[in-house]
């Protein structure tokens, strides 16, 4: 059984699609208790998928991904650094100008 925290970029899950592995590319959440999953299956066909905490029983995580860097951020702090990287964009633009 995996956690829907457990899905990570990267990550082989089994459970997802009958009888086959998938590999993480994206996840969205919705509150606390559902993802969109965005994956690739075995053959390469990406594919789309709403997991909701009721399924977890039936998942495993084969391969751990890595979380992304600003996964572990607190919630305050993403539009800060959003905002320090547009000033950075703004600055270096006006001075190439």
């Amino acid at each position: 059984m995996a956690r829907l925290e457990d899905l990570t970029r990267g990550a082989t899950v089994r459970g997802i699609l009958p009888n086959s592995l998938v590999t993480v590319i994206d996840v969205k959440w919705y509150g606390t208790s559902v993802i969109e999953l965005t994956y690739k299956d075995a053959g390469g066909r990406p594919g789309n998928q709403l997991i909701y905490r009721d399924n977890e029983a039936r998942l495993e995580v084969v391969t751990a991904g890595r979380p992304a860097p600003w996964a572990r951020l607190p919630p305050g702090r993403i539009p800060e650094l959003r905002a320090a990287a547009g000033l950075r964009i703004r600055v270096s633009g006006a001075a190439a100008a």
